[in-house]
């Protein structure tokens, strides 16, 4: 067992490579998995869906609505 409180090297009290080779499976398909995970192709609404949600402004949050507003005005048809 190691002194605690003397100057060890740390590149010296661990293992280091080579190291062998462990088997790893491939991962999962999704074809396999029941239920089918969502990965929001079709569930996720686009960013576009939000330019008409209006912006509730109170005195705290002007600051962080004033970018938004930018944004929405400048935003191409």
């Amino acid at each position: 067992m190691a002194d605690r409180l003397t100057m060890q090297d740390p590149l010296a009290q661990y293992p280091s490579p080579p190291f062998e080779a462990q088997p790893q499976p491939m991962p999962g398909l999704v074809e396999s998995m029941v239920p089918a995970p969502d990965h929001g192709e079709n569930s996720i609404r686009p960013l576009e869906s939000w330019w008409d949600t209006p912006i509730l402004e109170t005195p705290s949050s002007i600051n962080l609505a004033m970018p938004l507003k930018l944004i929405h005005a400048t935003r191409p048809v």
